[in-house]
């Protein structure tokens, strides 16, 4: 059933509505021109010198042989150091007399999942800092929770974890290096 001022909310929105599109209506028929839309155009791209399409690109030995020539004439990129590849094609990945020089360790590795499904890092712990021993920081990659830092005196294993009656679980522990064996292998105090 309608009331009455269901009928009023409706109607003034109706008297509105024909208002105004009877205004649009009057101001274009005196103005001569009606609704127009604007037409864009767009400047075309202007050529790249030295570029070439995938349409009209060489094929592929003879643009690794034309990348060849022009590295060893010197006409490379040689601003930065080295004359620089300008394809991934020059690169041999299996090649037995390239050795790999940088043997340093990464200084963060993903250690488990925060609870929102992200990596969690070794280097990122520092984040977690102000969770409590009952918040879950994540979960490490074997499948151990992990909660916030410790606050009582509870002796936790070298890994820092402990299990008290609710399952092994590991705390984060700002005051230690993180021991990423712990994260990734069996606890050892299962």
């Amino acid at each position: 059933m309608i009331r009455t001022r269901d009928f009023l909310v409706f109607s003034g929105a109706l008297v509105f509505l024909l208002t105004a599109i009877t205004g649009t209506l009057v101001t274009d028929s005196f103005s001569g021109q009606g609704q127009m839309a604007n037409v864009i155009s767009f400047a075309p791209d202007p050529a790249v010198n030295g570029a070439e399409s995938y349409k009209h690109s060489k094929p592929r030995a003879d643009n690794v042989e034309r990348l060849r020539s022009k590295i060893t004439a010197g006409d490379g990129d040689v601003s930065i150091g080295e004359p620089v590849f300008t394809s991934v094609d020059d690169i041999v990945l299996n090649d037995p007399d390239s050795t790999v020089t940088d043997q340093t360790p990464p200084t963060s590795v993903q250690i488990g999942f925060t609870q929102d499904g992200l990596p969690l890092m070794s280097g990122e712990l520092w984040r977690f800092i102000g969770y409590s021993q009952f918040d879950q920081v994540g979960v490490a990659q074997n499948g151990t929770p992990i909660f916030g830092a410790r606050s009582d005196n509870v002796q936790l294993d070298p890994c820092g974890g402990v299990n008290d009656g609710t399952g092994y679980h590991l705390h984060i522990q700002p005051a230690q290096d993180v021991q990423v064996n712990c994260f990734t292998n069996i606890p050892p105090s299962i």
